[in-house]
């Protein structure tokens, strides 16, 4: 193969020189892909034909870009609500709820095999460092709380035990975590 190193070349003696270079073609591979039709589609899903597999995947993404949107509302519409938040919320609030969030990192990383202090280390953090970092998070969240509960206190909505035990299931919480979870609630409630 005949080529020419450009002019710019970063090593300078072979810069705009010609060049020869051989090459042993050992062996080409390729992947032979299946034809796209209706053998194809009940192989690889559960519809009979290729039409009704492409149908469910054209109506799949959009019920994902539907709900992406429904999302981006509902972000929208949180952020107004504690943008225009007044009140005095005491930082105690704050530090539970970044304690929590580091808890809840340490938790997941020593489920991977990984102490916090040996991944803090490797971040080349400290403990307070990286809790300082959950700051924006935790306002964000406390704010996000408070608000729904003055909303749900104001419109008298309570969750009935049936509809609390369809979050724990759903949630897949663990009996601990559950209870950790409920006193945090119950606690910041009455701060």
């Amino acid at each position: 193969m005949n080529v020419t190193f450009p002019e710019e070349y970063q090593a300078a003696e072979l810069a705009g020189k010609p060049a020869v270079f051989k090459i042993k073609l050992h062996e080409v591979k390729y992947k032979e892909l299946p034809a796209l039709d209706d053998e194809l589609a009940k192989d690889c899903s559960e519809y009979d034909t290729l039409e009704e597999f492409k149908e469910s995947i054209r109506k799949n993404n959009q019920e994902q870009l539907d709900k992406q949107d429904d999302l981006a509302v509902e972000n929208a519409l949180v952020d107004q609500v504690i943008e225009g938040m007044e009140a005095e919320i005491p930082q105690a609030m704050y530090d539970t709820r970044m304690d929590e969030m580091v808890n809840d990192f340490a938790f997941r990383v020593e489920q991977q095999g990984l102490r916090l202090e040996d991944y803090l280390k490797y971040m080349g953090q400290t403990v307070d460092q990286f809790r300082a970092s959950f700051m924006p998070q935790a306002e964000k969240q406390v704010k996000i709380r408070l608000a729904l509960e003055a909303v749900a206190a104001a419109e008298n909505i309570e969750a009935s035990e049936d509809e609390l035990n369809a979050l724990r299931s759903s949630a897949s919480l663990t009996s601990t975590r559950w209870k950790r979870t409920r006193f945090v609630s119950w606690s910041m409630s009455r701060i």
